[in-house]
């Protein structure tokens, strides 16, 4: 019997709110320190030695990626399912495997240093490339790839505020460091710190994920019939190549633009994108919580029920985000100007063009979380492969003739390309659920209004934005309830999510009629 203090074993009630809770409440304090971080780098270090920084982040992205051979995503499917089979021995043997293979990668990526260090542009390596900054990038990269290996077991097990809490430590240490460092900043101890900051977030997250699985995760071996659970070694071959796609959406487009542009424009790019990430991360965190509960949903067998979930989350997630564009578009001069000061004005322009991938994102991120918490990941790869084809091989041509503008118009084009084949891929699976009624008219309130405010805020400036931020819950609570976007069974179905009380009223203000 399951003593009711404890958490019951198995999949037990829906994490759904809370994890999403988690992450809102860290992305919310994370984009507050990224955005503090921006400003202290771009302030205190030259344009190239920034630049020179940005560049050398994503390639450790992409030396993590390889480390990591996509175990998180496999983790993310396959704990879940372990979870609600109860089968503890198989989840406590996948994640010591993971550990295991992390480890030896790692390890022959640090005796192979003199070996992949050819893989870095001459440009790059013109600008003070040596054996200790080599050294410092292959533990940076190691480190890396041990935390979010762990951040995946944490998604597996459904339990983000563990994630969240070693997320925002590990912020505060590195903006903490990069303050008290301001005047003598240079591209070894950056390194050098993210080594040390992700070595302390592994020591200590990683006995806290060894006490949850035990206790999440019960001995019973239940059987779930006819459900399906993938091939493991087919899943785990297509999370490699996807997580090798998914390099694409990271930091490593500047790695690849350092061999067309000029170092120090690259900094200016990695101001408008980065701002823009931001936004997609804080939109997606109910999305990333909700691929476990895709699982969840399916293992125990109500497939029926998924189309409807994912109409909700696809409503919810694309109209908020029409909403924040539009304030994050008049703001976003003066957030880029408070952050990095006029020598960066151009980014404003990057960033413009860039914000109706948010949407697009919001729109077409849950079918993809879908595809990947069931069996149809070679789907979500394709979708990703698309984007990173469109991206990678069209910006070479848009920035011959736009500069570096037409970075910005590449994504934007291969985002709406990746959006045409994840609907379509849907369509023919049946877990498509559409936009919903009433969602074009959200697309009408934004595009009227969002002109306007950008003109107000060039003559009246930074009081503006300050408005803009102030009543952007009042226009939430306007569009969710005046244009009908919720039915009555949506929003009863929300507040049924919330077990706490004072979220649910939270919710009931923005969603009530």
């Amino acid at each position: 019997m399951v003593e009711m203090d404890k958490e019951p074993l198995g999949f037990g009630r829906s994490r759904l709110v809370e994890n999403t809770v988690s992450l809102v409440i860290s992305g919310i304090f994370g984009v507050v320190l990224t955005l503090t971080q921006l400003s202290i780098l771009s302030r205190f270090l030259e344009g190239e030695i920034f630049g020179l920084f940005i560049a050398l982040r994503g390639f450790n992205v992409l030396l993590a990626t390889l480390i990591l051979m996509g175990l998180p995503q496999v983790l993310m499917r396959f704990l879940p399912s372990y979870q609600g089979r109860e089968q503890r021995r198989k989840a406590l043997s996948l994640f010591l495997t993971s550990i295991g293979v992390v480890l030896f990668l790692g390890g022959f990526l640090y005796a192979g240093s003199g070996m992949w260090r050819e893989w870095i542009p001459d440009r790059l390596s013109e600008l003070f490339i040596s054996d200790d900054i080599i050294f410092w990038i292959t533990l940076a990269s190691i480190s890396l790839a041990f935390k979010l290996l762990l951040y995946g077991g944490f998604k597996g097990l459904r339990v983000m505020s563990a994630q969240m809490i070693l997320e925002l430590s590990s912020l505060v240490l590195f903006t903490g460091y990069i303050f008290f460092t301001r005047n003598s900043l240079a591209v070894i101890p950056l390194f050098r710190a993210l080594f040390v900051i992700n070595s302390l977030v592994c020591l200590s997250g990683y006995p806290a994920y060894f006490r949850l699985s035990k206790r999440l995760i019960g001995e019973r071996e239940i059987s779930r019939g006819n459900i399906i659970l993938p091939s493991f070694l087919s899943y785990w071959v297509n999370c490699v190549i996807l997580g090798l796609v998914a390099l694409a959406f990271t930091d490593i487009d500047r790695f690849v633009m350092s061999s067309m542009l000029p170092v120090a424009t690259i900094s200016v790019f990695h101001i408008g994108s980065r701002i823009n990430v931001l936004v997609k991360r804080f939109l997606g965190f109910p999305i990333l919580a909700l691929q476990p509960e895709v699982t969840r949903i399916y293992e125990e067998g109500r497939w029926g029920e998924l189309k409807g979930k994912i109409l909700l989350f696809t409503k919810g997630t694309f109209v908020a985000s029409l909403l924040l564009i539009a304030v994050v578009a008049v703001t976003g001069r003066d957030i880029i100007m408070l952050i990095s000061g006029a020598g960066y004005e151009k980014a404003y322009i990057v960033l413009l063009i860039l914000l109706p991938t948010v949407p697009i994102a919001a729109f077409i991120a849950p079918l993809l979380v879908t595809m990947k918490g069931l069996h149809y990941i070679k789907w979500a790869l394709l979708c990703d492969l698309i984007w990173m084809i469109i991206y990678f091989g069209g910006f070479p041509f848009f920035v011959s003739y736009l500069g570096l503008p037409g970075m910005a118009i590449a994504q934007l084009f291969a985002s709406l390309i990746q959006m045409i084949g994840a609907v379509l891929i849907a369509r023919k699976k049946g877990f498509y659920g559409g936009l919903g009624n009433h969602v074009f008219r959200a697309i009408l309130i934004v595009v009227v209004i969002t002109p306007v405010g950008i003109l107000a805020a060039n003559i009246w400036g930074l009081w503006v934005s300050v408005l803009s931020f102030a009543v952007f819950p009042f226009l939430c609570r306007f569009v969710f309830r005046k244009i009908g976007l919720f039915e009555p069974s949506d929003v009863e179905q929300i507040l049924d999510l919330i077990k706490f009380r004072h979220g649910k009223r939270i919710a009931g203000w923005f969603l009530t009629v």
